[in-house]
């Protein structure tokens, strides 16, 4: 697992980094390390970055997160 984001700071492919994830639709911010595995420059700039430890908890949360967002916007379209 991982996340991709809109590049904010200059980090190098490699990079080891901490991130902290805070959203309304988490009960708490979520918290992992990572490595920058993607940098894209094109279109869309951003930085992709993979989960190297994770708790189980954490990515749970995110996952229950995700659906319920993919699940709210089938229902709005529907």
């Amino acid at each position: 697992g991982g996340l991709f984001t809109d590049q904010k700071l200059s980090l190098p492919k490699g990079a080891t980094v901490r991130v902290v994830i805070k959203s309304p639709h988490l009960e708490r911010p979520v918290q992992a390390l990572g490595i920058v595995v993607r940098i894209e420059h094109g279109r869309r700039k951003g930085i992709a970055i993979e989960f190297t430890s994770i708790s189980r908890e954490s990515r749970e949360r995110i996952q229950t997160c995700v659906t319920e967002q993919k699940v709210g916007r089938l229902l709005e379209s529907a």
